[in-house]
């Protein structure tokens, strides 16, 4: 219960809204690399993180699949479908080794339609994820590739420093250097250039499939210069704590 009531999608909820929800949900495991559901799905439930990290995928009109987000505890997705009830936009893939909620989604609907309040959090959940879209827009748009590709770096490591997952993937997701680049509108090569060039200032360290943050302050400040705000409160812990990233560099 009192994780269920820090997600995205319950927090702020009375608690007997959330015991009902609990109860109509089933907890389900989910082993690395093993597909929640895929882009095209008839939607079957709302899924809320209980552990581990699922990947968000998108796979392109010729066929190649990007990564457009990670998601943690007590992070939520699915809800698109209490809303439209169309085919799913996107993928979900256990990153590493996971445990969700699954809320079927005639019980889901059902109880939305009786609760205003979770009606008014469903519309919440909608707005903050068309602002981020509009933001990963705006960046690409109007940031050089350091402070936009920095900034993604930070999200991305903060969610995973704060994720704490349990197992031998603890810490660990699958971003690759394709993928940064496509989200960012730039080519991997030059990606690969920013990267190494971190790496020689001792922001950042490349190893085989595997890239380690370890001056997060740096990188935060450095996109602030370029945004013109105060340097980022990081997630990094004080913007020491190592954030691994795997196949992050793919050298």
């Amino acid at each position: 219960m009192d994780r269920l009531g820090q997600s995205g999608l319950l927090s702020g909820l009375h608690s007997a809204l959330i015991r009902e929800l609990a109860s109509v949900g089933r907890r389900h495991e989910h082993v690395t690399r093993s597909v929640i559901f895929a882009q095209g799905d008839e939607p079957d439930a709302v899924y809320i993180m209980l552990s581990g990290q699922v990947a968000v995928n998108f796979q392109m009109p010729n066929g190649r699949e990007i990564t457009l987000d990670f998601l943690v505890p007590p992070q939520s997705f699915g809800e698109s479908a209490a809303i439209d009830g169309l085919p799913r936009m996107v993928s979900a893939v256990a990153a590493t080794q996971c445990e969700v909620l699954a809320i079927g989604i005639g019980a889901f609907c059902d109880i939305t339609a009786r609760h205003a309040e979770l009606q008014l959090k469903l519309l919440e959940i909608t707005c903050q994820r068309l602002r981020m879209a509009i933001e990963l827009l705006e960046d690409i748009a109007l940031l050089d590739l350091p402070a936009k590709l920095g900034k993604r770096l930070l999200t991305v490591g903060g969610k995973m420093g704060s994720a704490r997952p349990r197992g031998p993937d603890s810490g660990r997701v699958r971003l690759r250097q394709r993928d940064l680049a496509m989200l960012l509108g730039v080519s991997r090569q030059a990606v690969n250039q920013q990267l190494r060039c971190w790496a020689a200032r001792g922001w950042i360290q490349i190893r085989r499939n595997e890239l380690r943050i370890v001056d997060s302050a740096a990188i935060a400040s450095l996109v602030a210069q370029s945004t013109g705000q105060s340097a980022p409160r990081s997630d990094l812990h004080g913007g020491r704590m190592p954030a691994l990233i795997r196949d992050l560099a793919n050298l």
